[in-house]
């Protein structure tokens, strides 16, 4: 029986992964002609090139960010950042880009059923764009907050109150939020049925009241 390192189990995960499939990528801190710290990566940039096997400025929320698009694009991106506590920086862009495409995701399968919604990918928390929020929700009458988090004094509820404490007088129905569920949060393989998806989210739309026109009678005493 053939015995190996658990980084010699890796490589031989990663090469037979990239030889498999085009879409794979490998990419991060010292993984290039180095091999990485560990020699995870030993020999990978050799074998199939720098365009699928590269080395990345040190900062985490840059590759964890670059990562996440490429996966929505179709890619298959594996990332190193050596150590484990290297990953809280880059958390936010996983919170932050995935609960975006659940929302593009809805926003594409209502239009299918005539329903045009409105995606305010918010990039800060602090400082918050509520000018652009505000906008949003004066112009459709309507608002929705998406967070992956346990909905209970989360961000979404923030997000919520000044809602309605900017615009009061706008919204046709409540304020909405889909969110995580308010449990501990769940191991890796029951994670796709915590995280808020598309048909929540269709869901929490189906209950806008539609039938109902956002109240914009403020808004021609603001513009005069």
């Amino acid at each position: 029986m053939t015995t190996a390192s658990m980084a010699q189990a890796l490589n031989a995960a990663l090469r037979d992964a990239l030889r498999e499939d085009e879409r794979v990528l490998v990419f991060g801190e010292d993984v290039g002609p180095l091999g990485g710290v560990f020699r995870v990566t030993d020999g990978l940039t050799r074998e199939f090139g720098e365009e699928r096997c590269f080395d990345t400025p040190l900062a985490e929320a840059g590759i964890v960010g670059l990562a996440v698009g490429l996966a929505m694009g179709g890619f298959r991106p594996v990332i190193e950042m050596q150590f484990d506590a290297f990953a809280y920086p880059a958390f936010e862009q996983i919170a932050s880009h995935v609960a975006y495409g659940v929302a593009l995701q809805a926003a594409e399968a209502a239009a299918q059923d005539g329903l045009a919604l409105e995606v305010v990918d918010l990039r800060t928390i602090v400082p918050f764009d509520d000018a652009t929020v505000v906008s949003s929700v004066r112009k459709t009458g309507r608002c929705v907050v998406i967070q992956e988090a346990q909905g209970f004094a989360g961000v979404g509820a923030e997000i919520a109150a000044r809602v309605q404490e900017r615009c009061f007088h706008s919204p046709a129905a409540p304020v909405l939020r889909v969110t995580g569920f308010d449990i501990p949060y769940p191991p890796p393989i029951l994670e796709h049925s915590h995280l808020p998806d598309a048909d929540r989210v269709l869901d929490a739309v189906d209950r806008l009241q539609f039938g109902d026109a956002p109240d914009l009678a403020h808004l021609a005493g603001e513009a005069s």
